[in-house]
């Protein structure tokens, strides 16, 4: 009796649609995660009008441009207060043209966080007795971390911006 060993192992073989079959479920399973991963921690953070931003990036620059040219000059300093998570906010701002910024200018800040939206607070700051000096009291922010303060000043159809970012931690 004379058993050949090579009759009663049985090779399986798998075919080509299964292997087709299989590339296209991995495919399939890795970007249905990716488009989960993409659609749960998006959050939302855009530039609005961002066409009309573009078209008018020149003029941007002009202002810019124009901003440098007057001497503009600011400092921006936040105080923690002794109670709370609150703070006051400082800012000084001197122009080479007109000197100090006048009492009757409108200062705005503007704390914005850059990576997340729905934080954003405005403030309008009061000028103080010292001349170019605003503040504001009681500012209280809902997050610690990266903030970044947007400074706008008008005072006669003129318009001073800045922006400042600060790791703000109470």
């Amino acid at each position: 009796m004379n058993i050949d060993i090579k009759d009663q192992k049985t090779k399986f073989k798998f075919p080509i649609w299964g292997w087709f079959f299989v590339f296209f479920a991995v495919v399939f399973t890795v970007d249905g995660i990716m488009v989960y991963i993409a659609s749960t921690t998006w959050n939302g953070l855009t530039t609005d009008n961002a066409y009309e931003r573009g078209l008018n990036y020149n003029k941007t620059l002009a202002e810019n441009l124009n901003q440098q040219e007057q001497g503009w000059i600011h400092e921006i300093e936040l105080q923690k207060k002794d109670k709370g998570d609150a703070f006051r906010l400082y800012v000084t701002i001197i122009s080479n043209d007109i000197g100090p910024l006048p009492k009757d200018s409108k200062v705005t800040a503007t704390f914005f966080r850059p990576t997340q939206s729905g934080y954003d607070k405005t403030f309008l700051l009061s000028a103080t007795t010292t001349p170019g000096q605003y503040t504001a009291d009681n500012i209280e922010l809902p997050l610690q971390g990266l903030w970044d303060i947007k400074l706008t000043t008008r005072h006669n159809n003129e318009s001073y911006k800045a922006v400042k970012r600060m790791d703000i931690r109470w």
